[in-house]
């Protein structure tokens, strides 16, 4: 079984790494250049669910078996993760919404140049305009 210490560790890791790709979105990097850190984030968050899994299965009292010195390193560990992974979720979320609002506001720029709608006559006999969705394309290499 995996000790706790081993546990610790990959908690650690997994906060380093959760921490730098929060730091580095901040600082207005490209989320292509972050690929790497995300692929390392969900291998660490894999393993550590593994090893979650592996020790319930085996030890189910394994925490309370610990000492209460070990389980508090254990939970303050885990508050350390918690609280980075929420500043993350926050950094990412907004990173979204950016980029939603930035294709909102060119997909309106592009109809509005090309004019691109249609009339039709509903069943009243009134006329309606709908618009039609500009193609739009993401070239993510500059």
């Amino acid at each position: 079984m995996a000790t706790e210490s081993d546990m610790l560790e990959l908690i650690e890791s997994l906060t380093l790494v959760i921490q730098e790709e929060t730091d580095r979105l901040e600082a207005g990097e490209r989320a292509s250049d972050l690929a790497a850190l995300a692929a390392a984030k969900a291998r660490l968050v894999s393993s550590l669910e593994v090893m979650s899994a592996r020790a319930e299965r085996k030890h189910p009292e394994w925490i309370e078996q610990l000492g209460d010195e070990a389980r508090q390193k254990l939970a303050d560990t885990f508050s350390t993760l918690k609280d980075v992974s929420l500043r993350n979720a926050y950094v990412l979320e907004r990173q979204i919404s950016l980029s939603q609002e930035m294709m909102d506001a060119v997909a309106a720029e592009l109809r509005r140049l090309t004019g691109k709608s249609i009339s039709t006559y509903d069943e009243l006999g009134e006329l309606g305009r709908t618009e039609i969705p500009a193609p739009i394309s993401i070239n993510t290499q500059f």
